[in-house]
């Protein structure tokens, strides 16, 4: 679960039960930064891609144990920025889709280059 004001994501069971929670840029003020999450496609769904409006950023975390892998992006409205970032997804190539709302209103394809998540992109 996202919780955007706080920065942060829950983990729960399916019944409900709380397991764990990570920050994600945890002195964000204003929008906050978890507006949207979206799991890996690899099998083990291994990362944990999120999509930051207050920041304009994607951060792309270990599911596990919530740590840094990479991030990419930055505020604004040209191509690659970001400004409200409300869907995130990934596609079996590899390809991130992100959503954007209001003043961007649009669709962004991000194509992975080199080995996944070697570097910022």
């Amino acid at each position: 679960m996202s919780d955007r004001g706080s920065n942060r994501i829950q983990v729960f069971t399916k019944q409900g039960k709380f397991v764990k929670e990570f920050f994600v840029a945890a002195k964000t003020l204003g929008l906050g930064a978890s507006w949207t999450l979206a799991l890996s496609s690899d099998p083990k769904q291994k990362y944990l891609f999120v999509g930051d409006s207050g920041n304009g950023v994607i951060w792309i975390l270990n599911r596990d144990d919530g740590s840094l892998v990479t991030k990419f992006g930055h505020k604004g409205h040209d191509a690659g920025q970001f400004d409200l970032i409300d869907a995130i997804a990934e596609d079996s190539h590899g390809n991130i889709y992100t959503g954007e709302v209001k003043y961007n209103n649009r669709l962004q394809r991000f194509v992975p280059q080199n080995t996944r998540f070697s570097r910022n992109r």
